[in-house]
């Protein structure tokens, strides 16, 4: 009787452990490998989710103000190399498809004859970039469309704009703006879309009646018209009315879009017939450190969606040391108020200007 309990114990055992062993491989303990599993479909899924965000944008362009580098700016790269300059916010370049902004001056081979100049020295305002460092800038901030229609870009001549131009070709990197006449504009293919820069420079070269007519002409074959101005009064924080005018009537062309640059400040926002106008963007690398406003400047992001256009805005810090950063925290929060108070603009895009972010309908 002993021994038949034994054994009846021992086959209980069996069973027992038998059916342990196919719970473990079929139900609730192997809870890893489905956690596992599981994971590795969201992280599928978030994958997924984020390429077809990004592929929601046709194109997404980064717009910047002015950029000058000689001077001090020129001691830098050569102490600390020109991706110094952008070193500390180089990640805000991954994303976007390139790089807009004005070249303040020409890119030659000849030496420099502002470096270590202070105001009022000899040569301290003509302006020449060292090729091999303004390439390394570029190139750190996937910059895709140079304007030189500014009024320093002849400090060494019609030679020095041939030297500028050919710089460019041999890097592949477009540019509009010449003053010659010969490149007013720029047609690039991005995302799909058909975009177009087209310049205007109050100092020299066309008229902003020949940059409306370049509009009208260029809006018929192009699907997003970008006109990049040279204008206005330097250090002023407020546009003038001939820059209002300007503008209007280069948004009543056909612009989608204005940017200003040249007053080396920040000046503030219009949204006319939904077209969004930037006054200026100010300084995005340069060494005016004598005051607040010259020493903050603003990105804006640019992206196109089908039916929309969103405006992601960032504040930007010029420090001493030479390098450009993203503005964090309250001095932040002060441009873009000052934005928001001084802009013309709805109640509605007021308040979203102070957050940085704004969309339109892109018509």
């Amino acid at each position: 009787m002993k021994q038949k309990i034994l054994i009846c114990g021992l086959v209980f055992l069996i069973i027992m452990v038998a059916i342990g062993i196919v719970f473990v491989k079929s139900g609730k303990p192997n809870t890893g490998i489905v956690s596992g599993q599981k994971a590795e479909t969201v992280s599928k899924k978030a994958v997924s989710l984020s390429v077809a965000s990004k592929e929601d944008d046709t194109f997404s362009l980064l717009f910047f103000g002015d950029a000058m580098l000689d001077r001090q700016i020129r001691t830098v790269i050569e102490k600390r190399g020109a991706s110094f300059l952008i070193e500390k916010m180089k990640q805000f370049f991954i994303a976007p498809d390139g790089a807009v902004f004005n070249l303040e001056g020409p890119v030659t081979k000849n030496a420099s004859v502002s470096q270590n100049t202070v105001p009022g020295d000899k040569g301290h305002m003509s302006f020449t970039f060292d090729e091999e460092m303004t390439k390394n800038f570029l190139k750190s901030t996937k910059a895709n469309a140079i304007f030189l229609g500014n009024n320093h870009i002849l400090n060494f001549g019609k030679a020095g704009l041939s030297d500028t131009e050919n710089f460019l070709k041999e890097n592949s990197i477009g540019y509009f703006g010449d003053i010659k006449g010969q490149s007013e504009h720029l047609q690039k293919e991005i995302g799909g879309e058909r975009i177009v820069f087209i310049a205007f420079n109050q100092f020299f070269g066309g008229t902003a009646q020949s940059a409306m007519d370049k509009i009208r002409e260029l809006k018929k074959t192009n699907d997003f018209v970008v006109l990049y101005a040279h204008w206005g009064v330097e250090y002023a924080r407020e546009e003038s009315e001939q820059q209002k005018a300007w503008a209007h009537g280069f948004v009543d062309a056909g612009a989608d879009l204005v940017i200003g640059s040249h007053p080396h400040v920040v000046q503030p926002v219009e949204i006319y017939k939904n077209k969004a106008i930037f006054y200026s963007l100010g300084n995005f690398v340069f060494d005016q450190y004598f005051s607040p406003e010259t020493t903050s400047g603003l990105a804006v992001e640019v992206s196109a969606k089908e039916n929309a256009l969103d405006f992601n805005l960032s504040s930007l810090s010029l420090n001493r040391d030479g390098s450009t950063t993203l503005t964090e925290g309250k001095k932040k929060d002060d441009l873009l108020l000052w934005l928001s108070e001084n802009s013309n603009a709805s109640s509605e895009l007021k308040n979203s200007l102070k957050t940085g972010y704004f969309q339109l309908e892109n018509k």
